[in-house]
């Protein structure tokens, strides 16, 4: 549960397990994701390269892990880190608009299914 972060161009973060863990222990995952193209102050600071990805156990609606490839991502593991084991869906926690930390929630939306801006999967 320690973030891992790698200052690179561009960063990457991640905390928790990833997609291909959680699929070899067996667990019912769902995936959320968010792109930095589609966020505002992203374009704004044309940094839009990269993507959020939420992992999501289905059967018990826990956060597992997040991966983060992008523009400042290594000071947004943090808020992912504490997602995890959080008692709250998506719905409970507010994020201010317009900044970057909105790709997270996006992406945290998406792995409930519950995102505005991701047609709903079957």
């Amino acid at each position: 549960m320690i973030p891992r972060a790698v200052y690179t161009f561009p960063e990457v973060a991640s905390v928790g397990k990833c997609e291909d863990s959680c699929r070899k222990e067996g667990l019912d995952i769902a995936v959320g994701r968010a792109f930095f193209k589609a966020n505002g102050r992203s374009v704004g600071h044309n940094e839009t390269v990269g993507e959020i990805r939420v992992v999501r156990d289905k059967g018990s609606d826990k956060i597992m892990g997040v991966t983060m490839v992008g523009a400042a991502v290594t000071e947004l593991i943090a808020g992912a880190r504490a997602l995890i084991g959080s008692r709250e869906g998506p719905a409970g926690v507010s994020f201010p608009h317009p900044t970057v930390s909105e790709v997270l929630k996006e992406a945290w939306e998406d792995a409930f299914n519950v995102s505005l801006h991701t047609p709903p999967r079957s």
